[in-house]
């Protein structure tokens, strides 16, 4: 039979490194304080008929130059696929939101735009977005939210940096798309 102090060991050389937290469950922490905020952030959306996929699709062609952006860009800038980008588009550009637009210099490319209606809905999404974050960081102390700031800065560093050893380790040359804090898991 195991004493108290043999038992602890046993559980600390099971404890995955980096601290008294489990890496799960910082991980899982992490995730859910995302996903928590970002239900928050986007409680308005329903109203608007539009969800978090068409949101990031939205964003990412009203960023795009002013010539629009291919579907190929916005899958990669999503980090979806490309058939599930197209069924995102499809339903888009049914609902009146997204322009496919032939270019002048190659007939066989289409670039996406965004059409009046999908404009004004980004734009009204967007200020919805913008005071609901206010509404919510008001609630916090700013000290707090500071410190906050500065420790998932640190922490994102970090990641980056494994990542770019990771790639030199493996060898990977190109460049991968860089995706950004809006995390898209759902598809529309």
């Amino acid at each position: 039979m195991l004493d108290h102090h043999e038992s602890q060991g046993i559980a600390a050389e099971q404890q995955p490194h980096g601290g008294d937290a489990s890496a799960t469950q910082v991980v899982s922490s992490i995730r859910r304080a995302a996903d928590t905020l970002e239900d928050l952030l986007t409680v308005d959306f329903s109203a608007f008929r539009l969800n978090q996929a068409r949101y990031a699709a939205l964003q990412f062609i009203g960023q795009s130059s002013s010539q629009g952006c291919s579907q190929t860009k916005l899958a990669a800038g999503l980090g979806q696929s490309e058939s599930s980008v197209s069924g995102l588009v499809s339903r888009m550009r049914a609902d009146g939101l997204l322009y496919r637009l032939r270019t002048k210099h190659d007939q066989r490319k289409r670039l996406l735009m965004l059409s009046s209606r999908g404009q004004q809905l980004l734009t009204d999404c967007e200020l919805s977005y913008a005071r609901n974050t206010g509404n919510i960081l008001s609630r916090f102390d700013s000290d707090w939210l500071e410190q906050l700031t500065g420790l998932l800065d640190v922490f994102v560093e970090r990641l980056a940096n494994m990542e770019a050893a990771n790639e030199v380790e493996n060898g990977i040359e190109e460049e991968q798309p860089i995706r950004s804090g809006e995390l898209v898991r759902r598809s529309a």
